[in-house]
C-alpha cells in the first residue's frame, strides 16, 4: 500500500500530466523515469487523468 502523499505530490502530478499529454497522441508510449521514481504511481495518475477526460 502506498501513502497518500505519493499521489498528492506536485512533482508526481506534473510528471503524470506530461505523460498523459504524450499518451493522448500515441497508443503506446515509453516513459524514461529514473529508478525508484514510482512508475506505479505515475501509471495510476495517468490512468486517472485518462478516465476523467473520457467520462
Amino acid at each position: 500500500m502506498l501513502p497518500k502523499e505519493y499521489f498528492d505530490d506536485p512533482l508526481t502530478e506534473g510528471v503524470a500530466f506530461g505523460a498523459f499529454e504524450h499518451v493522448l497522441d500515441n497508443r503506446f508510449t515509453l516513459l524514461k523515469l529514473t529508478v525508484g521514481y514510482g512508475k506505479t504511481v505515475i501509471a495510476m495518475q495517468v490512468a486517472k487523468l485518462i478516465r476523467s477526460r473520457t467520462t
